[in-house]
């Protein structure tokens, strides 16, 4: 599908995918992974909303903690096919941060092109 659009990359952010590393690399070899780190307070805030997973604060720190633990320990086993980027940091310096991923993922810098696409704020639409 991407390959027929014309895209050169392909992003999921799909948080369980840590869960099966191994197999995405089998499947993808020359894949990387951008492994993005939310502050671990504010996931549970998230994930506690919805209707599967953790129940409690304590069920949700663990949560989180074991799915950042998996990945960096991936990611450690596999230099140069792993980068980690903190949500925090993004949202606070994202030419930088996307310049950085960009030149990881060993693509055009179009950090300048993103950050202009979405200049004018997000307008969500919820059907209510």
């Amino acid at each position: 599908h991407a390959r027929r659009d014309g895209k050169p990359v392909v992003l999921n952010k799909t948080p369980s995918y840590v869960d099966v590393l191994p197999v995405l690399r089998e499947m993808f070899p020359q894949a990387k992974v951008i492994h993005c780190v939310r502050d671990g307070r504010d996931v549970a805030c998230s994930v506690l909303a919805r209707p599967w997973g953790p129940e409690t604060f304590a069920e949700a720190a663990d949560w989180w903690a074991d799915k950042v633990g998996k990945a960096v320990c991936w990611g450690e086993a596999h230099a140069g096919e792993y980068i980690d980027v903190r949500y925090e940091d993004l949202l606070g310096q994202p030419g930088a941060e996307l310049s950085r991923l960009f030149k990881f993922l060993g693509v055009a810098d179009e950090s300048d092109a993103v950050l202009g696409h979405y200049s004018g704020g997000i307008s969500l639409q919820t059907g209510r």
